[in-house]
C-alpha cells in the first residue's frame, strides 16, 4: 500500500508494508513515526515557512528521532551526512564510501542496469 503527498494512493488489506511520501512543509512529516525513512535530500525549500537551511535541517533532525528502525539517506547530501539518529543510518549513492552503492552503470533505451554493493560486497 502507498500514499503520495498529493493524496494519491492505494491500500490493499493484505499488504505487509505501507510506503508514503511525506513533505517537510510546515513540519507536517513530524506527525509520522515510521519504522524506516528514506531521506533523499535537505534543501532550502518552502522559504515562505522555513527561515533558512538550518531551520529545514532542524526539522529533518527532529524527524530522524521519530524513526524506529533505520534511515536510508543519500550519501552525497552534505546536510544528511550531519543528521544524528537513535537508529542506524545507511547511506546510498555511487561512492565506495557509501554503505550501499551502484557501480558499472549501463543506460540504454531499454532501461538502466547496475551492480549493487552493500558494505563493499557485491550483492
Amino acid at each position: 500500500s502507498f500514499l503520495i503527498g498529493d493524496g494519491t494512493g492505494m491500500g490493499l488489506p493484505e499488504s505487509d508494508y505501507f510506503a508514503f511520501e511525506a513533505c517537510e512543509y510546515r513540519r507536517q512529516f513530524l506527525s509520522y513515526k515510521p519504522d524506516y525513512a528514506i531521506m533523499t535530500n535537505i534543501d532550502f525549500d518552502h522559504p515562505d515557512y522555513f527561515k533558512d537551511i538550518n531551520d529545514v535541517f532542524d526539522a529533518f533532525q527532529e524527524m530522524a528521532h521519530n524513526v524506529k528502525k533505520g534511515i536510508i539517506a543519500w550519501g552525497d547530501d552534505e546536510h544528511l551526512r550531519k543528521i544524528e539518529a537513535d537508529v542506524p543510518i545507511y547511506y546510498y549513492g555511487f561512492k565506495e564510501s557509501d554503505d550501499i552503492y551502484a557501480q558499472n552503470i549501463q543506460i540504454t533505451d531499454k532501461g538502466t542496469a547496475f551492480d549493487v554493493y552493500v558494505d563493499g560486497e557485491f550483492y
